[in-house]
This record gives structure tokens, C-alpha cells and sequence, in this order.
């Protein structure tokens, strides 16, 4: 049994889906594989360069069929900053969180950028714990 079902952890993406990515587009090549978020809301000019799908319909109604069980929701992302359409989604999911009275929080990245690997852990377990 893998640690999040031992404890009960679902996980999600918010992006289900890049819909217009082209591989044989160096730009898009090079702007999907990064591990930038804000890549996926890259402008030319006036239009956005991807298109993205989301699942935010499909984990709010995973909220409602739960609302009695579920502890927490969480983002790994503390900021708005170049990702506004995501944002937008997280801030739906949010809303329905808190009309649910579900407890929600926006956590530091788990990369290694920014703060040390140990220092995020300690944080997560602490907004963890807030679900409790």
C-alpha cells in the first residue's frame, strides 16, 4: 500500500491538458518542457501561446461527492504571479472550499528553487496539521 492511499491523499493536476502543444515547434518544445509554470501563459502579443484544459470541474465535483470527508485541499503555489489563468481555476476551487467549510492552502512549490527541500517539508506538515 503506496503512503497515499495508507493515508487517505488524493492528487490532482489542474492543467489536465495542453491542447495546442507542437513538438516540432522549437518555441513550443522549448517553453512545455521547462518546469516554469508561467511558460504555460506565455503571450505573442495579444494571445496566449497554449491552450490549456483544466480540471477544475472534475475535482470540484470531487469536492462535493467528498465535502463529509475530505480534510484539506492544497495548490503547490503560493503566488498569482504570470500563471492568471491557473490562479483563476485555483480561486474557484477555493471558493467552493469555502462554502463547503473545507479547510484550503496555497503551499511553496516542492522544487528545489527558493527555500531548502527541509524547510518546505516543515511547512507542509504545518499546514498539514491545520487540517486536523
Amino acid at each position: 500500500m503506496s503512503f497515499c492511499e495508507k493515508h487517505d491523499i488524493g492528487l490532482t493536476d489542474i492543467i489536465k491538458e495542453v491542447t495546442n502543444a507542437d513538438h516540432s515547434n522549437p518555441l513550443h518544445k522549448e517553453l512545455i518542457t521547462s518546469y516554469r509554470d508561467d511558460n504555460l501563459d506565455r503571450k505573442n502579443e495579444l494571445q496566449y501561446i497554449f491552450n490549456l484544459e483544466f480540471n477544475t470541474i472534475q475535482i470540484l465535483k470531487l469536492i462535493e461527492k467528498n465535502r463529509n470527508s475530505l480534510k484539506g485541499v492544497f495548490f503547490t503555489r503560493r503566488g498569482n504571479s504570470g500563471i492568471p489563468r491557473t490562479w483563476e481555476q485555483w480561486e474557484l476551487i477555493k471558493g467552493k472550499c469555502e462554502n463547503e467549510g473545507i479547510y484550503f492552502e496555497a503551499l511553496y512549490t516542492p522544487s528545489t528553487k527558493g527555500k531548502g527541500v527541509k524547510d518546505k517539508i516543515l511547512l507542509w506538515r504545518e499546514s498539514i496539521n491545520n487540517c486536523f
